[in-house]
């Protein structure tokens, strides 16, 4: 066989037995990790929620002869408002009061519940950083997944290439809980800011329509707790293994 036609990639079906014991150790070690920390944040971002926010209606402004005056309601009306990757949708709860539920004081609740909506949406989109940290948290996760993928092939041809592929993919990943708390966070600076105050002083009777509401946030639902401890336990450790393998014990790799 002359030289030109010489294959350009010769399989070495014996890298395996030139590794030695630590090195065969830490490989194993470092591709269950990848495959069950991808595996399991492949789980939690479909059912993620970056943020649950609770509007309660505690009081409603009323006018008479000229004088307004807040009126407590006894209503536990609550908006709840699920932004997630896959998720992004409100939800109604009516409940509480003393009078019968008819259909009349169901849209009476409907329409303040809808108002609050309303409020929420333009507190979160007035925000300068919500939707970029959204975004940005969405291209991580899909850009680290990808990786990570795309990766274990690799491993047969060049196992550097792969160690180097998936290291990144899991810094990724473990980058985006990072944003998904910064996602939070901008959205709870949002409705807590000065810009979101104007609506509840000023302006309160023109945007809101004389309804005050007590605004509850809530982070990190269990499924961002599962990309969390996939993050701590098979992330981070793959990050470690990966740099002693590539770095240190190179030889026969």
């Amino acid at each position: 066989m002359s030289t030109s036609e010489q294959p350009v990639f010769v399989f070495q079906s014996g890298w395996w037995v030139l590794l030695t014991r630590r090195q065969k150790i830490k490989l194993i070690v470092y591709c269950i990790a990848c495959i069950l920390g991808t595996v399991a944040y492949c789980f939690a971002i479909g059912y993620d929620e970056f943020h649950k926010a609770r509007l309660r209606l505690i009081a409603v402004q009323n006018q008479q002869d000229g004088v307004f005056y807040r009126q407590q309601v006894y209503y536990n009306v609550t908006v709840i408002e699920r932004s997630g990757i896959w998720t992004k949708k409100p939800h109604f709860d009516f409940g509480g009061g003393n009078e019968r539920n008819t259909r009349k004081i169901f849209n009476f609740l409907r329409q303040h519940a809808e108002v609050g909506l309303r409020l929420w949406r333009t507190c979160t989109h007035s925000s300068v950083h919500g939707p970029m940290f959204y975004y940005l948290t969405l291209v991580l996760f899909t850009f680290g997944l990808s990786l990570l993928l795309y990766s274990l092939p690799l491993i047969i041809i060049s196992r550097e290439a792969m160690i180097i592929m998936s290291m990144c993919g899991s810094l990724c990943c473990a980058g985006g809980p990072l944003f998904q708390y910064a996602t939070a966070t901008a959205y709870a600076v949002c409705v807590f800011s000065t810009q979101s105050s104007r609506y509840r002083g000023m302006e309160v009777r023109r945007f809101w329509n004389d309804r005050y509401f007590e605004v509850e946030l809530e982070f990190f639902q269990l499924s961002s707790w599962i990309c969390l401890a996939s993050v701590t336990f098979c992330f981070l450790p793959m990050i470690v293994l990966g740099l002693m393998l590539v770095v240190f014990e190179r030889k026969n790799l």
